[in-house]
């Protein structure tokens, strides 16, 4: 049975048409499969420049860190050091601000307080001390003379019969109890000791202590205390 021409003709055209669908098709296919062999070395190229590019940076960040901890450490050693010379500074600062006090203390005129005071009139006080006691100083030296002043006014607080002098002595140190027989000598040294005075022993003069207004006859039994010019701090 011959076939249609009208139909041969419509199979004629869709061959061809068929035949150049199949070279575009097989063309885009082949296109896209070197298309997708040069992405994938693109990507395992690209991969790998980042996998490097990855390493460096966590090179340079270990190397960083590394640097950090190494100026962490210096800046703590520093800190460490200087710390060191604070404290140093201050250890210094404090024993200069303690000999500045020990030297003022040395150089300071010395005064009765008022701790010393009641001490020492409480002392004498409980013994019955009723020989007169003679009380000079040198008059030469204004400190010494304040100081003989505090002595004397204590003594009269604690009942005491005395009689001051400004003179007497040209050059005495310190305080001091002329030596005596009498048993009253023992009893202000020991009264003077408790309040933290201690009198050193005062070899007595030849005549006894000079004749004043005030000053009884010389055969009067009496007990000399020596306020003496501050001994040399050093």
């Amino acid at each position: 049975m011959p076939i249609e021409p009208a139909l041969l003709e419509s199979a004629n055209r869709w061959y061809d048409i068929s035949w150049y669908g199949l070279l575009i098709a097989g063309t885009l296919t082949a296109s896209a499969a070197c298309a997708t062999v040069a992405f994938v070395f693109v990507q395992f190229w690209s991969s790998s420049v980042r996998e490097r590019n990855s390493g460096w940076r966590t090179d340079q960040l270990e190397l960083q860190t590394e640097q950090a901890k190494a100026e962490f450490a210096q800046a703590n050693a520093d800190i460490a050091r200087a710390n060191k010379k604070i404290v140093e500074a201050q250890r210094d600062a404090a024993q200069a601000r303690f000999g500045q006090e020990q030297l003022k203390e040395r150089l300071a005129w010395r005064r009765m307080t008022p701790q010393q005071h009641d001490d020492l009139v409480t002392a004498l006080k409980a013994k019955a001390i009723t020989v007169l006691i003679y009380v000079e100083t040198v008059n030469t030296d204004p400190e010494a003379v304040q100081y003989w002043g505090e002595i004397l006014q204590t003594l009269r607080d604690a009942g005491l019969n005395v009689v001051g002098r400004e003179g007497g002595y040209l050059k005495a140190s310190g305080i001091g109890v002329v030596e005596s027989e009498l048993p009253e000598r023992e009893i202000l040294k020991v009264a003077f000791a408790t309040a933290g005075l201690p009198l050193r022993d005062v070899i007595k003069r030849f005549g006894g202590p000079p004749p004043g207004p005030l000053l009884p006859p010389l055969l009067t039994p009496l007990l000399s205390i020596v306020v003496g010019s501050k001994p040399p701090p050093f």
